[in-house]
């Protein structure tokens, strides 16, 4: 990337608030983006806008749309705060299901397909998950834990097999089988909110990250907690396990970045550069990468097992809220509250 600050292939242009998603098609030709009451999906490789989502709730308010792919690419889940999921053909852009129960229930916050593409879940704003069956759009389960105030629920991930969910409500954090509906093992520990939550690539263990300043690891087949990654000094908002499992990154509003290893829990190195809160991080797909989001209005790329930096990626005018890799790791998309998605090359 040089010393000079590289510039974006294409900078898609077209959204009406802030963007707070981004994500490439499993065949890395699409990006699908969202933002406040609209999505968005565009060629990765000319920029060019495909289709245009957008949704009237009948008052003023509009919610923060979440989009995403299928494993197979060829539908599109969005989530938003009117309290449906809507489920698109990506080529064409047709409607093919809304995802909702008889009774609003809380707004959609987020939402994702399980990886045999067989399920989307939808984390609600009452603190539960709903589940429906993506070829039928038929209703499956409602997670969700007893007694308590009603929580958001903030974090959720499939395991790789797609049998079992990890989501958090609140400082709540359990692992559901997606088959009965019921919880099979509360993780408990964490003291404040839940931020993010993830299976490892092998489904043995869970990452989650917190308001209280810890990762916390778990074992996913008996629910103990492993290690607590300690170290940061504000609230941790993103965690995510290298592609091979080795290594968890996490990020925070201490400004840094921090590289653990899985097994050992061991602190593998702190990346520094960011002026901001980091927002959002993501690996590469051979996992020698780290790209980071923050709120300095820049995307940086790190190397993964020696922290150094290696590159700035400068020209967002306000927060950068999420950042990605095309699936060949060649390009980077990144979303912020500028309204706008650049596309990077990588290298």
């Amino acid at each position: 990337m040089g010393s000079n600050p590289a510039q974006p292939l294409h900078t898609l242009e077209g959204h009406e608030s802030k963007v707070r998603s981004c994500v490439f098609s499993p065949d890395g030709r699409l990006i699908v983006s969202g933002a406040a009451g609209e999505m968005r999906v565009w060629d990765a490789a000319t920029g060019q806008l495909l289709h245009d989502k957008s949704y009237q709730y009948g008052h003023q308010f509009k919610g923060q749309v979440v989009a995403r792919f299928s494993p197979d690419g060829r539908l599109i889940a969005a989530g938003d705060w009117s309290g449906v999921v809507r489920v698109y053909e990506t080529a064409t852009g047709d409607l093919l299901h809304v995802l909702r129960e008889k009774t609003f229930d809380g707004f959609a916050n987020r939402c994702m397909f399980s990886p045999d593409g067989r399920l989307i879940a939808a984390l609600r704003s009452n603190g539960s998950v709903n589940v429906w069956a993506t070829d039928t759009g038929q209703f499956v389960h409602n997670l969700k834990t007893k007694g308590g105030l009603a929580q958001s629920t903030y974090a959720c991930a499939f395991s790789p097999d797609s049998h079992f969910l990890v989501w958090a409500r609140g400082k709540e954090l359990g692992i559901w089988d997606v088959r009965t509906g019921r919880c099979i093992h509360p993780l408990k520990g964490h003291k404040k909110v839940v931020w993010e939550c993830q299976f490892s690539p092998d489904g043995r263990l869970v990452a989650s990250a917190s308001e209280d300043k810890t990762v916390r690891v778990w074992d996913a087949t008996t629910g103990g907690v492993l290690h607590v990654l300690e170290g940061h000094t504000a609230l941790v908002r993103a965690c995510s396990f290298s592609p091979d499992g080795r290594l968890i990154a996490s990020a925070s509003d201490d400004k840094t970045l921090r590289v653990w290893d899985s097994t050992t829990g061991h602190e593998r190195g702190v990346l520094e550069g960011h002026t901001n809160f980091v927002l959002a991080l993501a690996f590469s797909p051979d996992g020698r990468l780290i790209v980071s989001a923050s709120g300095d209005q820049t995307v940086r790329v790190w190397d993964a097992t020696t922290g150094n930096a290696r590159g700035v990626l400068e020209g967002h005018t306000a927060p950068v809220c999420a950042c990605s890799f095309s699936p060949d790791g060649r390009l980077i998309a990144s979303a912020g509250d500028d309204g706008t998605v650049r596309v990077w090359k990588v290298g």
